[in-house]
């Protein structure tokens, strides 16, 4: 809202004060106050004092002749002035007042927007932490079946390669290459006395004392390997192996090989890296000496 300019009435109010007191110095103190005949002369003074009326200034838009006015005149003047005054005043507060009335809003309406948004966003979150807390249990819940299936499955396969009643597989030995006779598959005993041909007549020790001996047949014409346990003698199975090597000396018995017995996880270990080194075209150039892959020598 525009404010009143006080310095325009200012003027108007000077210039009536400067009038009035013109005006009553015209008049002797206690004079009466009956109407009298016009006097020239006083006509005249009268004539000289109104040119001696001041004017509003042109540049603050006014352009007129001030009247005379008498004491109420005055009084109801003074009284608009302190009126327009105190409207400016008026005015003016109820701007300040408005202005930090909008500021005051905009800062509650700030916080409480925050406030707001702080109770929702922490809201989600806490929602989400539950859903993640409920899948985790979930997950823990499935490892913990998993590991239990995998101990109970591990224990399973540990019993069925290591029987109650199963001997040590120091005291068993693999032999590749011997003859297949077509009595084995009706008679075990025959693989056995092969067996005992073989220790006998080609390593030169007739009292090696067999407690068994199964021949697992081979793919196609192969004639498979022999599984066979001795007696729990170190001193026979040191013996075998000191003299397999006069194998190669016999007709019979030349293409036979006499090895230790791996374990399960060795025989599939060694099975892998044979057809790894097919595919790869090397089989013929490395193959395997116990548990160790060696080039071969030509």
């Amino acid at each position: 809202m525009d404010k009143i300019d006080n310095n325009k009435v200012n003027t108007i109010q000077t210039d009536l004060t400067h009038t009035n007191s013109c005006s009553a110095n015209t008049q002797s103190p206690g004079a009466p106050t009956t109407r009298k005949r016009p006097n020239p002369e006083s006509d005249m003074f009268d004539t000289s004092e109104n040119k001696k009326l001041k004017s509003v200034d042109s540049g603050n838009g006014l352009n007129m002749q001030i009247p005379k006015m008498g004491e109420s005149e005055l009084f109801l003047f003074s009284a608009i002035q302190n009126l327009a005054t105190n409207i400016t005043l008026s005015f003016n507060m109820l701007n300040e007042k408005m202005s930090q009335l909008e500021s005051n809003l905009e800062e509650k309406i700030s916080t409480k927007i925050q406030a707001a948004l702080e109770t929702k966003v922490k809201a989600e979150v806490d929602l989400l932490k539950q859903d993640i807390r409920g899948d985790m249990e979930v997950m823990n819940a499935k490892i913990d079946t998993v590991q239990k299936t995998y101990d109970t499955m591990m224990k399973t396969k540990e019993a069925e390669k290591t029987p109650p009643n199963s001997t040590n597989a120091k005291n068993k030995l693999v032999i590749k290459n011997l003859d297949f006779d077509a009595q084995e598959e009706e008679n075990n005993q025959v693989t056995i006395n092969k067996v005992q041909s073989l220790f006998k007549d080609g390593l030169g020790i007739p009292d090696v004392k067999i407690k068994s001996a199964e021949r697992k047949m081979g793919k196609g014409n192969s004639c498979g390997i022999i599984l066979v346990e001795i007696d729990n003698d170190f001193d026979q199975k040191k013996n075998i192996f000191s003299n397999k090597r006069q194998l190669k000396n016999t007709n019979t018995y030349k293409n036979v090989y006499i090895n230790n017995d791996l374990p399960i996880e060795t025989r599939i270990h060694q099975s892998n890296m044979r057809t790894l080194l097919k595919e790869v075209g090397k089989e013929r150039e490395m193959f395997f000496i116990g548990n160790k892959l060696v080039h071969r020598r030509y």
